[in-house]
Formats: C-alpha cells, structure tokens, sequence
C-alpha cells in the first residue's frame, strides 16, 4: 500500500512538473475525445478480458479535461470437473453462471507530456457499480448412499467508491492514440446472495427429498489494485 502511494505522489509531482510543456501537446486544439479500451484483470491464469470501457471526455485546457465512463461485462462460465474418489465417491460435478453489470464513474483527467508523442496522466473521480451473477450446480454422489443437490442462486452486488489510475498515452496521429490505464480504487461493497436448494436421493435405504432457500447479506470496505486498461482514444 505504502508503494503504491509513494508512486502516484511521485507521478503527480512530475505532471505538475511539466505542465508548462503541455503547449506543444499534440492533443492541446481538441476539445472532445473518446476513449475505447477493454477492461483487463489479473489472474493466476495471466489477463482476462473484464468487459469494454467507453468514455467521453471534454478538455478544458492542454491538461485539464472531465471525462465520463461507462463499462459493461457480460461475462459466461461453465465448467466440469470430476472430483477424486472418496468414501462419498462423488460424481461429476456441474457448474455454470452468468454475470452481467455496468459501472459508471466520473473523473478529473490531469494530463502533461512527458517526451515526444507521450503523454503521462493522473484520473480520479468516484465511481458506481452494479453487478449480478446467476450461477447453478449440481453435486451427485453414489454408492451405498446416493443424493443429488440441485443448487441455483441470485447474487446482487453494489459497490461506490473512488479510483486513481495512471495513464501513458501515445499518439500514432494528430487524432489517434494508444491508451494504457493501471491504477487502484477503494470502495464500500453490497452483496444480497438468495439461494435455493433442491437435495434428493436414499441414506440407509431411506429415500430423503429437501427443499430450502438461505439469503445472506454482506458489506464491507475493499482496496483493489487491478485496475488495467487498454485501448485507443481519439479526438475531435
């Protein structure tokens, strides 16, 4: 954490640094840009894609602009794993959710050219998400004791909070550039998971049949540091 914060406290000192530079910035006589760029986050099975992330942004100066985001990310899952035989000797087990959501953020661009064609950024602002995921399984056991769970589940999740990202932007023509944007957000988390089960199946020679539904509620305070983007901004 305390890295972190030494970094950004060093990139604004640069960018305030260098402001004066900015009258030769190629982007100093636009005053609209867009900003499209995929949503990435980082696994242990390297980047995957989180979604798309489009922006609108009005410069009021050759290093000032307000930008306006909006990101979605649909995103499907299904898996099938067999687990290692046990004395429950279980089956296969079979996994699929779907989750959709949008954020919506609002931000201060501070922006100042660092060497030709490059430009180095500071953005923060507050931000809004809403998520929802839709997940079932099943889990079926055999042998002398046999079952079979039926599970399906709605969880809601509601986040706000604020972000600070750097960007490094590199123009390939007087309109068009590359973007790249790393940074981190703190944010105060909402989850409403409502759940509901179906378990059947013989124990002892006694067939068996449930029903139930479990509803859970959590909130908590979050620290994430894998904000990454990447894409092309162009101006107008």
């Amino acid at each position: 954490m305390k890295k972190n914060v030494i970094i950004y406290i060093i990139t604004l000192l640069i960018c305030i640094a260098k402001t004066t530079a900015q009258t030769n910035n190629t982007s100093t006589q636009k005053k609209y840009s867009i900003q499209i760029m995929r949503c990435m986050e980082n696994s242990n099975y390297g980047f995957i894609n989180k979604g798309i992330f489009l922006s609108l942004s009005k410069h009021f100066s050759n290093c000032s602009a307000v930008r306006l985001s909006f990101s979605s990310n649909p995103e499907l899952y299904k898996s099938y794993r067999k687990y290692e035989p046990d004395e429950n000797d279980y089956d296969p087990y079979n996994r699929s959710s779907y989750k959709k959501g949008v954020q919506i953020s609002l931000g201060y661009v501070y922006s100042s050219s660092i060497i030709d064609k490059i430009n180095l950024y500071l953005f923060c602002g507050p931000f809004y998400n809403d998520l929802e995921e839709k997940r079932s399984f099943v889990i079926s056991s055999s042998g002398t004791d046999w079952g079979e769970s039926d599970v399906t589940g709605i969880e809601k999740m509601y986040s706000y909070g604020i972000f600070f990202i750097i960007g490094f932007e590199y123009f390939i023509s007087k309109k068009i550039s590359f973007v790249s944007e790393f940074g981190i957000s703190i944010s105060n988390n909402k989850s409403q998971d409502n759940v509901f089960t179906i378990s059947s199946g013989e124990e002892n020679n006694v067939p068996f049949y449930d029903e139930y539904n479990t509803y859970e509620e959590t909130e908590n305070i979050n620290l994430s540091t894998s904000i990454k983007r990447f894409g092309l901004s162009i101006y107008f």
